[in-house]
């Protein structure tokens, strides 16, 4: 959703004197609203925001270009937001839940280096401010004087607040803010007028544009009606003219309702005055009540009834609706012409007994429904359903069910379903009775399955799969603890005989360490199930396979497709420094080349635990019965012997990534010569390194000395990192890495200028006339030929 939306700004009410809208506010978001990287600081429940919280995170706010800054904590000072800005020199967009704090100290706030710095550089052209009040003016005049380049400002007042006195006092120094082409106070239908004899009653030239209203065409009109809520419509628009009033009661305008939790009385106004008299005109219902006892539904049901007087209603959305008035509702749904789209979240009181199939047969009963996802948290509840009678098929091609069911109740639902093309199922559970095949289940039209967690039998499974898979192209399942499914030939069998069609498959076994023998252990992943998916089968159709461990559970993966360790297409420039015509990466080439045959293993960052040497050395088995090719360790606390007791059992690692800098300590000073050093600089084929939150040369150092073979090194540079200084210390160390073809530095303040003085630095080293410095964001890529 744009940071600024057209369609919601076009208000309820309006004072013209142009007539069209030339909003260039507007018209400029929606041209440049895709390079939008947000910032969102939240508002803790428990803890309050700490400037050592914030100093942690200014690495954070320098590496990246955020373009807009969301502020809901609620009692930041003054002094913190500016610092916070002025880490973020490429913020847009303002936006702030509640006005900071102005304390008595804050009043020469004007004079400090964080305010001179924020107001010389920062490019802010939008601000939202909420809980204004009319003795907010000191604040609001703080923010007008901060942001000179200020197109659009957004007020958010307390409903007791003097709007119209706050419009003068923003139109006395529209001198400070010569682009101001927007503003929007929050204010009722009857203000709008007030709001208007306050900006004429201003010395303002007329050339300025206003925001206009009554003269956009009805088909614009109309476009922008689709965006906001029928009630919102009804309420803002109705007797202002004769015109509007004709618009909105027109029949070809059809309403889009959307009710929350509101007060009784008022959603008493809705149903009476706007949703029952225009049931012929409803497009799509949404009803949300997330409470216990949904007050919502029941008084939304005590006043309406969703018959055939709702003849044009396409969708329906119901959220927390109790099982008397769902299967009452869904008896009068029957006879709607154009319902195509159900979705129902139960609330969780009664329907603890319910059997399923009664809900499932009246939502199959629906003459035109494409699209249904019924949503029964937390209980395993029956699903009686007979089989089909009388040749009455459901019309349902993309289904979701969002509750537990056995293989033999879903075999049962999708006889009711022919359509079908999209089945997602949330929780497939182990069956009372075997599954047996059932040959009279056709579903010609299906091409995608999304298994959230099956945990019946593979035998089931595979019975069941057999029966609907032979159009299948995309497959997706996960699996718990249930070693049977990790049969590769298995899988191969039924894919290669039952899916001829499949393009993309992601298979996914997750188990915790210390569960039961029914699941797999440690030694079992040796070399009784991931060796297995390394056979030919697996390579040819360049299925990726991962296996993530921590200490607390390990995760086992095979992918169709996966973002490649390096991308081609990541080191598109934007600015260049070249002393060749074309750039033969031959690294990159032959990367994309080999990808296919990728074993990784992922060492993650526990939540609870840390890593520790028992856990390690349980994993040794593991470690060297797969040729693991690539290995990336998020870990942030492992010491380097650590690293190198893991990289001595794995010797056919090809590319390491690190997320962090192990820990050098001072006993470390002399790790060349132990013996798994010498190990792993005598037989490692490491050839790409990256490298993150690297700060010193000595952490550098380290790696060219350990990978001699190295061909592609990336350095993530911490936010004072001297980068050319860098650049010079690895160049000089080339006689030690001879293939190395490919550099990458990640700095958050890469900029042109460091593109040019890096090339210099090659240029004076006299390295190879041959070479291409690239810079994309905050990520500089030097490539040359050998």
């Amino acid at each position: 959703k744009q940071w600024i939306g057209r369609h919601k700004h076009m208000n309820n009410d309006t004072y013209s004197k142009q007539n069209s809208i030339e909003d260039n506010c507007l018209s400029n978001q929606e041209k440049t609203k895709h390079h939008i990287i947000q910032l969102t600081i939240g508002n803790s429940q428990y803890t309050e925001l700490t400037w050592e919280f914030i100093n942690k995170l200014k690495s954070t706010f320098e590496a990246i270009q955020f373009t807009h800054l969301s502020i809901e904590y609620d009692s930041m000072c003054i002094h913190m937001l500016l610092d916070i800005l002025s880490s973020l020199p490429n913020i847009e967009s303002l936006k702030l839940s509640s006005l900071p704090t102005f304390s008595t100290e804050s009043l020469p706030i004007e004079d400090t280096e964080n305010y001179l710095s924020v107001l010389a550089t920062n490019k802010i052209t939008k601000v939202k401010l909420a809980q204004v009040t009319e003795a907010d003016e000191e604040e609001i005049e703080f923010f007008i004087n901060l942001c000179p380049h200020i197109e659009y400002l957004e007020v958010d007042c307390w409903s007791d607040t003097d709007v119209s006195s706050l419009i003068k006092f923003i139109m006395n120094r529209m001198i400070r803010m010569p682009n101001l082409c927007f503003i929007i106070p929050t204010a009722d239908e009857n203000m709008v007028r007030t709001l208007a004899m306050a900006i004429d009653s201003e010395t303002i030239n007329d050339n300025t544009s206003y925001t206009c209203f009554k003269n956009l065409s009805n088909e614009v009109l109309y476009e922008i009606f689709e965006y906001l809520d029928g009630c919102d419509i009804y309420k803002s628009f109705s007797n202002l003219n004769n015109r509007l009033q004709n618009l909105i009661i027109s029949s070809l305008f059809l309403l889009r309702i959307t009710l929350d939790p509101i007060s009784k009385p008022l959603l008493e106004y809705h149903c009476q005055q706007v949703i029952i008299p225009n049931s012929h005109r409803i497009r799509s219902l949404y009803l949300w009540d997330p409470s216990t006892y949904p007050q919502l539904m029941d008084t939304f049901f005590n006043y309406c009834i969703i018959d055939s007087t709702f003849h044009r209603l396409e969708s329906i959305f119901l959220h927390g609706i109790g099982r008397e008035k769902l299967l009452t509702t869904l008896v009068h749904l029957k006879s709607l012409p154009c319902l195509f789209t159900l979705t129902i979240f139960t609330n969780d009181k009664n329907y603890k007994d319910l059997d399923l199939g009664k809900i499932y047969q009246l939502i199959f009963s629906l003459p035109k429904l494409k699209y249904n996802r019924l949503c029964v948290p937390r209980y395993v509840l029956p699903i009686y359903i007979p089989h089909v009678i009388n040749k009455k098929f459901s019309t349902i091609e993309y289904l979701v069910i969002d509750h537990f069911c056995t293989l033999d109740e879903l075999n049962c639902l999708l006889h009711y379903t022919p359509q079908l093309r999209r089945l997602s199922c949330h929780g497939v559970i182990e069956s009372d009775e075997e599954f047996k095949e059932d040959l009279s289940l056709k579903l010609p039209h299906l091409k995608y399955i999304y298994f959230q967690n099956c945990d019946a039998s593979f035998d089931e499974f595979e019975v069941f799969i057999k029966e609907i898979s032979s159009q299948l192209q995309i497959f997706n399942i996960n699996i718990y603890w249930n070693k049977a499914y990790l049969d590769s030939n298995r899988w191969e069998q039924l894919i290669t005989e039952y899916m001829p069609k499949l393009k993309i498959f992601y298979f996914h076994f997750n188990q915790y360490f210390y569960d039961d023998d029914r699941k797999i252990n440690l030694r079992d992943s040796t070399d009784k199930f991931i060796n297995q998916f390394n056979s030919p089968f697996w390579i040819e159709r360049k299925w990726f396979r991962e296996l993530r461990i921590d200490c607390e559970e390990m995760n086992f993966s095979i992918h169709s497709y996966r973002k490649k360790w390096i991308d081609r297409r990541e080191h598109l420039n934007t600015d260049t420094y070249s002393k060749q015509s074309l750039i033969e990466d031959n690294y990159i080439s032959n990367q994309e080349k080999t990808d296919h045959r990728m074993i990784q293993l992922t060492i993650q960052d526990a939540e609870h635990t840390e890593l520790n040497w028992e856990f390690l050395n349980k994993l040794k088995s593991t470690f060297k019965a797969i040729q693991f090719t690539h290995l990336d360790i998020e870990e942030d606390s492992m010491c380097i012997h650590m690293l190198l007791d893991i990289l001595s059992s794995l010797p056919n690692i090809e590319s390491l990534k690190l997320s962090w800098i192990p820990v050098l300590q001072l006993e470390s000073v002399f790790i060349e010569d132990t013996k798994n050093y010498l190990s792993v600089l005598a037989t490692n084929k490491i050839t790409n390194v990256k490298l993150g939150q690297v700060g010193e040369e000595q952490e550098i150092q380290f790696f060219i000395n350990l990978c001699p073979h190295m061909q592609y090194l990336e350095v993530e540079c911490i936010s004072d990192t001297d980068v050319p200084l860098f650049m010079k210390f690895i160049m000089n160390r080339r006689t030690r890495i001879p293939n190395i073809c490919c550099l990458c530095f990640i700095n958050p303040i890469a900029d042109e200028n460091m593109v040019k003085t890096l090339a210099k630095i090659i240029d004076s080293e006299i390295v190879n006339d041959n070479y291409t410095i690239q810079r994309s964001g905050n990520k500089i890529s030097v490539h040359w030929t050998l």
